[in-house]
């Protein structure tokens, strides 16, 4: 929630999927091996675990962050 909040209304296009199911947890979530929330999977399926600044997402994803 945290992190989804630092996004604002451009979470909307995150890539997103919820692993939260009632008591338990997605199948899809649990073949990723997410054990935490939030977790940040790159393609090559490097993980990051927890609360990113904008700066770690940015270097994490190799994604440049607007000035």
């Amino acid at each position: 929630a945290e992190q989804k909040e630092m996004f604002g209304a451009a979470v909307s296009k995150l890539p997103y999927i919820e692993c939260a199911e009632g008591n338990g947890q997605s199948d899809v979530c649990t073949k990723a091996g997410v054990v935490s929330y939030p977790t940040w999977i790159a393609p090559s399926g490097e993980k990051k675990l927890g609360t990113q600044t904008f700066q770690e997402l940015a270097d994490f994803s190799g994604c440049a962050l607007a000035k």
